[in-house]
């Protein structure tokens, strides 16, 4: 396939670059030459030819495979730094990923998704772009209260009713390290009905969350907060 793009590739348009570098990037297939060869496709489509989405998937796919082109990064966020109200709820949570996955930033880009997430209607995030979200930005350093009451109020929201049930131990070891990153906002509720949830659950987290959760609480100080738990969960 590398090969064949690299014959063709003045007829790949920079949308199609993106899909097809995110399609790889899916199934694990990470050959740099197709990142050079479509990188090329993307640098020459006009910014008004791409949709919010297609950035997304680029930037998606560089993230997955550890591409790291921070001036290409930096054009594409470029493109979509006047089109962040065109953005659905999983590209802004997928391009806040790429970029902490990286170790990149964009002032202008983040200036403008901080602005969006503080106005909008959190609840029309599904739980785990939330907490992708959240522990995205708290990797980058990015943002006060402002920005992390909303969200941290907004999981504490949906850690208990039927929500409760929507939490995976990959999305409860997220939250719990993006308040121990921005411990300066630490939300009690939020944090006593994690560590419910952990309890709960224990039995069904794999080594990596439980270790994180584990971790993270004892950062915390949460572990005291477990005597107010119910005696059946202890």
């Amino acid at each position: 396939c590398t090969e064949r793009l690299g014959a063709v590739a003045g007829q790949v348009t920079g949308p199609n670059s993106a899909i097809i570098l995110n399609s790889y990037a899916r199934l694990s297939e990470c050959d740099p030459r197709l990142f050079a060869i479509l990188e090329g496709c993307l640098y020459e489509t006009q910014a008004e030819s791409f949709d919010v989405h297609h950035i997304s998937l680029a930037m998606n796919a560089m993230a997955k495979c550890g591409v790291k082109k921070p001036h290409l990064m930096h054009v594409l966020g470029g493109y979509l730094e006047g089109r962040v109200h065109e953005m659905s709820p999983q590209n802004v949570s997928n391009v806040v990923h790429a970029y902490a996955k990286l170790e990149f930033y964009n002032h202008q880009l983040f200036f403008s998704l901080q602005k969006r997430v503080m106005a909008e209607d959190l609840a029309a995030y599904k739980l785990f772009e939330l907490a992708v979200l959240a522990h995205s930005l708290a990797k980058l350093k990015c943002g006060g209260k402002q920005i992390y009451m909303p969200l941290f109020n907004e999981f504490a929201r949906r850690a208990e009713g039927a929500s409760a049930a929507e939490w995976a131990p990959n999305t409860v070891a997220q939250v719990l390290d993006a308040m121990r990153r921005r411990r300066a906002f630490f939300h009690e509720a939020l944090a006593m009905r994690l560590l419910t949830l952990f309890l709960r659950d224990l039995d069904r987290y794999p080594v990596h969350p439980l270790t994180q959760s584990a971790w993270c609480m004892v950062e915390l100080d949460m572990l005291d907060m477990a005597e107010d738990l119910p005696a059946e969960l202890l």
